[in-house]
């Protein structure tokens, strides 16, 4: 596993319960799912600070990113519904997806 993989999964397992509930089981088979992204610094250039999209059951924060066309690496922090959250991690009906880029300066 890479280092962000393993942090990934290090946040996943100390906030066990509270993570994320299992929500994807409820929405399989269901139409499409409502999903707020919310973008934050130079991600927002050129695009929108926040928009509602409409996505197919089972996206991935992956495929938004990718959709988006936002460098992964200047991806710094993503945020499920105010939770850190992992780029592999399941998007469903309601979520509010954050996108944050990294942060430099000293």
């Amino acid at each position: 596993m890479s280092s962000a993989a393993d942090e990934c999964l290090l946040t996943r397992t100390l906030v066990a319960d509270s993570f994320r509930c299992n929500k994807e089981d409820l929405v399989k088979g269901a139409g499409n799912v409502n999903v707020k992204i919310k973008l934050f610094g130079a991600f927002r250039i050129d695009r929108f600070k926040e928009k509602v999209l409409e996505l197919p059951p089972d996206t991935k924060v992956q495929e938004v990113v990718d959709k988006l066309q936002v460098p992964q690496q200047l991806l710094g922090i993503v945020l499920i519904n105010g939770t850190h959250a992992c780029i592999s991690d399941v998007l469903t009906d309601g979520d509010t997806l954050s996108l944050l880029p990294l942060l430099g300066g000293g």
